[in-house]
């Protein structure tokens, strides 16, 4: 009897020690802020807790052993439950309907087990999560507005592009057919001074526009193969005559180890340097501009230089200066140096802001030392991808060994010394004036000067009278002798090839020019010498005339004075015009010439907003046409890229069979609009404004004999508009 009494007062402690362990487990969920709910697998309310009952407002007691549905608003059910031991909880969020107005719970459905395995009930959890549902939605709301915002911008700056692009082109155009014709020496000015503030106000509107790509995050670089050598070569060039404008020097040199090919962004590099350079000659009155290009700095492991090259690009002028302060926000948007000076000079602060952006883009940097009237040095650091196959040699050896620098202009004796001493060969330099103490030192050291260039511009006597000095001092062997000439003092050449001296070369001196005068190449330069030989120098035959002065061009455009400065351009070239001023007219143009009612056309000039019929679904359409024209015979004929593919022919296609080459010659400037414009069936790309030189190019490019082409480029970009096109 006390053993049965004795077990059954140990059940009553158990079963009071699990109600106990029920009860604080209920207290312990009542205190819950989450919604807790138990059902059993017929979907019976087993339980819900105090903040379940305030949520939905209810009494546990009317509602339990009951089926209880939240009222769902948003969301939708969930998937099943399996209650077989896999998938056995489930995540999902609803928009529930509750005593206190819609709330968002995230709800959390999990299986319980009893003792043997078996699903016993299910528990819920819900956990109102209303308030990061609406930040979230504020958020994606805010985003979106955001993305349509900068859509919009996008859409803006390309109109706007546009719609001044084409009132610029004819500024600039009829500016310079205006320079063409008979004017007097104030008029001249007048016309001058439109072309330079037109071309300013461009310069403008490229900086605001790269920009708002920079800012946006839309600016992509490219990475193409080209070479270092003629990416510097072109920027030195383009700014020589403003430079000697002012009266300043201009020249450059480059590390001869330097690849000559590499792969990036030439464009871009090319807008950096410009810029920089460009700055140079503006606030320099004195002095000049010395650009060197050598190996940078490579700051990464070992394991990835492999294929990657640093280059430090300085820029040195002897300009204003800038002091400590004016250094500190040199590179902040629309800022200047000097804001006295910003206002003689002009600009929009926004250049070297976004040179500054595009180097590190390039894994690099630009940085800058100066002090107020001592001038300043630019260094511009980046990054290119280059092939160690590519990585050139001096492949002759020099045949002087010792050279005389005899350049009153320092700047340019020190770029052409840093070339020749990076050849191996010694060098002396002075001015003219000086030079003859040196050749008499180095013939009493039993050194004499084998090759002396000298000054041509500041005294041909005295360049003269050092020439025999050092052949007199060199008695072993002949003195080669270089002389160096402004491009406006060519004629000169004839009085120095009577004098003796061998060659000449024109300022500023391209490093691969000097570097070939005197006998040494560099494996794949691929600009040819710049010195010539003075024997060798010919008059060319002007009655010689190329085909593509008289091409017969079709002129799509409907702006009445850009057609009419493009069509006077054209005639002042020699070529035969067509206009149409829409897209359909076109496209009628077309298909009279493959009736045979109208003659063929050499070339297609077609804008890409017209009315009636755009430009892109104009050039779309006549390629289809050409195409259906030709497809009964197996044929079909495409003068792109200097292209005639007949294949399967049984008779030749006639003339006007032959798809002539379609440019787009448009104000929409951007990347992508060239990318449209190619994608579409067009075969090149000129932007607006252009001038005639680029016109010429472009002509000559397409509608030349396949001889005539050869190195021409008609990519949109102009020369006195360096960033055309590159936008």
């Amino acid at each position: 009897g006390e053993r049965v009494e004795s077990g059954i007062e140990h059940l009553k402690d158990i079963q009071w020690q699990q109600r106990e362990t029920e009860s604080r487990y209920r207290d312990l969920l009542d205190h819950q802020q989450e919604i807790v709910l138990r059902r059993d697998v017929a979907g019976t309310l087993t339980y819900i807790n105090r903040a379940g009952c305030n949520t939905f407002l209810v009494e546990s007691k009317d509602i339990l052993g009951k089926a209880f549905r939240p009222h769902v608003l948003e969301g939708g059910e969930p998937d099943p439950l399996r209650l077989d031991g896999t998938g056995s909880q489930r995540d999902y969020v609803q928009l529930i309907k509750t005593a206190h107005g819609p709330r968002w719970l995230s709800w959390k459905d999990q299986v319980v087990r009893g003792s043997q395995g078996a699903c016993n009930e299910i528990q819920t959890v819900g956990r109102d999560v209303t308030e990061q549902v609406h930040m979230q939605l504020e958020l994606s709301e805010a985003r979106d507005q955001a993305e349509a915002a900068s859509q919009a911008k996008s859409r803006f700056l390309a109109a706007m592009s546009h719609e001044i692009r084409t009132p610029m082109n004819g500024i600039i155009g009829m500016a310079q057919l205006l320079n063409e014709t008979r004017l007097s020496a104030e008029q001249h000015t007048f016309a001058q001074a439109i072309d330079s503030s037109a071309n300013t106000l461009l310069s403008l509107i490229d900086e605001i526009l790269d920009f708002s790509k920079i800012e946006s995050g839309k600016l992509i670089l490219q990475s193409k193969r080209f070479c270092i050598f003629k990416c510097v070569q072109d920027v030195v060039e383009l700014l020589a005559p403003p430079a000697h404008e002012k009266g300043l020097e201009l020249a450059w040199a480059i590390d001869p180890s330097l690849p000559t090919w590499v792969n990036g962004d030439k464009a871009r590099l090319r807008q950096i340097i410009m810029n920089l350079v460009g700055n140079a000659v503006k606030f320099t009155d004195q002095g000049g501009v010395l650009i060197t290009v050598g190996r940078g700095r490579m700051e990464r492991d070992e394991g990835e230089e492999k294929n990657r090259l640093a280059v430090k690009i300085t820029v040195t002028d002897t300009g204003i200066g800038m002091s400590e302060e004016s250094m500190g926000r040199l590179f902040a948007e629309f800022e200047q140096a000097d804001i006295s000076h910003s206002r003689r000079q002009g600009g929009t602060g926004l250049g070297l802001a976004i040179s500054r952006r595009l180097a590190k883009a390039m894994h690099g940097d630009i940085s800058v030392t100066s002090a107020e009237g001592d001038g300043a040095v630019f260094t511009i650091d980046v990054v290119l991808d280059c092939d160690q196959a590519s990585e050139q040699a001096i492949v002759l050896r020099p045949k002087y060994s010792h050279i005389l620098l005899a350049i009153s202009q320092p700047m340019q004796r020190r770029a052409m010394q840093l070339m020749l001493e990076g050849v191996g060969i010694a060098v002396e330099e002075t001015r003219l004036s000086q030079a003859g103490q040196l050749l008499h030192h180095a013939a009493q050291e039993g050194l004499p000067f084998d090759a002396i260039i000298t000054d041509g511009c500041d005294d041909h006597a005295a360049a003269c009278r050092l020439l025999k000095l050092a052949r007199r001092l060199n008695c072993e062997r002949d003195v080669r002798a270089i002389v160096l000439l402004d491009p406006k003092n060519r004629s000169c050449m004839a009085r120095f090839r009577n004098s003796g001296f061998d060659a000449f070369l024109i300022r500023p001196v391209r490093p691969q020019s000097l570097l070939a005068q005197l006998g040494i190449g560099i494996d794949g330069a691929e600009a040819p010498p710049r010195g010539i030989p003075i024997k060798a120098v010919q008059r060319p035959n002007s009655n010689i005339a190329s085909r593509w002065r008289e091409a017969r061009i079709l002129l799509v455009e409907d702006n009445t004075i850009n057609a009419l400065l493009a069509k006077r351009m054209l005639q002042h070239i020699g070529c035969t015009i067509c206009l149409a001023k829409d897209g359909v007219e076109a496209v009628e143009q077309m298909r009279a010439v493959l009736n045979g009612t109208v003659e063929r056309f050499d070339l297609i000039l077609m804008d890409m907003r017209l009315p009636r019929l755009d430009g892109l679904t104009a050039t779309r359409k006549i390629k289809a046409m050409f195409a259906d024209a030709n497809a009964h015979r197996g044929a079909y004929a495409d003068t792109g890229q200097f292209r005639k593919t007949i294949p399967n022919a049984n008779e030749p296609v006639s003339c006007n069979k032959i798809l002539p080459p379609i440019a787009a010659l448009t104000a929409n400037a951007f990347a992508e609009d060239r990318d449209n414009c190619l994608n579409a069936g067009m075969d090149d790309y000129l932007a607006k404004p252009f001038v005639r030189a680029a016109l010429e190019a472009l002509l000559q490019k397409w509608c030349g004999a396949e001889g005539d082409a050869d190195g021409v480029e008609a990519s949109g970009q102009n020369e006195r508009l360096h960033k055309i096109g590159n936008v």
